[in-house]
């Protein structure tokens, strides 16, 4: 793995694809989680990202870029969730957006983020 302004460059994906990321393991999550990566295919490079975007696999991101590493600083200040690879993990850094849930009184409420956090990656370690 090449190691550039805190990216990994691969040519091989990290995180195994089809894995329910509630069954990975705590060390893989600590590892990746939120951790944007570049992959090398023999088309180019595609930049990906395991954050809870999709069940199963890392989510890929700027896809259409010619040079998705020249990007990455923009998108690592869009996304502050987001963390270099040698940044410390952090579990209240998971991304989430704003969810809303139906109260007990049947009225609409939007969720806190702590509480999206837990609904939605409970299986991340502290």
């Amino acid at each position: 793995m090449k190691l550039v302004n805190g990216t990994p460059i691969l040519k091989w994906h990290p995180i195994c694809q089809n894995t329910d990321n509630s069954e990975r393991d705590q060390a893989e999550l600590r590892e990746w989680w939120n951790v944007p990566y570049i992959v090398e295919h023999e088309s180019g490079q595609a930049a990906y990202v395991l954050n809870g975007g999709a069940w199963d696999r890392s989510l890929c991101i700027l896809i259409s870029s010619e040079n998705p590493l020249e990007e990455m600083p923009g998108y690592m200040k869009e996304n502050a969730w987001a963390r270099a690879y040698d940044a410390p993990y952090r579990r209240e850094n998971a991304y989430t957006n704003k969810m809303h849930s139906v109260n007990e009184a049947g009225e609409m409420v939007e969720l806190s983020e702590s509480e999206v956090l837990e609904m939605m990656c409970g299986y991340l370690p502290e």
